[in-house]
């Protein structure tokens, strides 16, 4: 019946068909939450908590019960049906519903290529990493000051950098220069200071040949090493660049 997409920005879907999400900042926030803990019961107080905590209790439950009470019109507007349940203090996504979202994708993919991984299936795992990938990484982006995304988003982060890295390796290892220097870009546009990723890529610079490229991406790591973490590259990186311009260690 719907989806819900919360790898980029919050997304709604009936049937394949995206539906506007209502106006206000808080209200589409509240709902992005509801949506991704559909799975549980959640007590009125720990909403309060997230969303009002520093309101006093009466006003912030009024908040709250305004708040569900837009939302369920425009559900109920576009999906014909009761989505926000609420029972005994406890808010839950109408059990009936089918829901698919994208979050629970990533997190299949992704453990399925930790269970190649260990058991030493590269190839495979490299392919489920890709997939999830491929799904995103940034939890609810437009929500960065929201403190309930905080740890989902840290999680997805951390899962995301684990499968292109792995994936890297795997494209590397194999010779598939090309595809492991667009994995390894994506992962310096969420982290720039990552200097193992600048290392993989002079490493592809230098396995192709473009000894120019592997210099420059080391002076490109250097200058954001200097500037954001007034830091020295390691001695491993300054061993790639010495190979890239031909120097040899004395």
């Amino acid at each position: 019946d719907i989806s819900t997409c919360f790898l980029g920005t919050f997304r709604l879907f009936k049937k394949g068909k995206r539906i506007d999400l209502p106006g206000g900042a808080r209200q589409r926030s509240l709902l992005a939450y509801l949506f991704f803990h559909a799975a549980s019961n959640i007590h009125r107080d720990k909403i309060i908590r997230w969303f009002w905590p520093d309101h006093d209790p009466e006003c912030a439950k009024n908040n709250l019960n305004v708040a569900i009470c837009n939302l369920r019109k425009f559900l109920e507007k576009h999906m014909g049906k009761e989505v926000i349940c609420f029972r005994n203090d406890y808010f839950f996504i109408n059990p009936d519903l089918v829901l698919y979202n994208d979050t629970n994708a990533f997190l299949q993919a992704f453990y399925q290529g930790k269970e190649c991984e260990r058991h030493d299936k590269a190839g495979k795992a490299a392919q489920w990493y890709q997939m999830a990938a491929r799904l995103g990484s940034e939890f609810l982006e437009e929500f960065q000051q929201e403190d309930w995304t905080v740890w989902p988003r840290e999680e997805f982060t951390e899962k995301y950098f684990h499968a292109l890295d792995v994936l890297s390796t795997y494209q590397l290892e194999n010779r598939q220069f090309d595809a492991a220097l667009e994995t390894l870009r994506n992962m310096l546009y969420k982290d720039d200071c990552l200097e193992f990723v600048h290392n993989k890529i002079m490493a592809c610079y230098l396995a192709l040949g473009k000894k120019e490229k592997a210099v420059r991406q080391f002076h490109e790591c250097e200058r954001i090493l200097k500037e954001k973490l007034n830091m020295r590259p390691s001695s491993e990186t300054e061993a790639l660049y010495r190979t890239a311009v031909g120097i040899r260690r004395a």
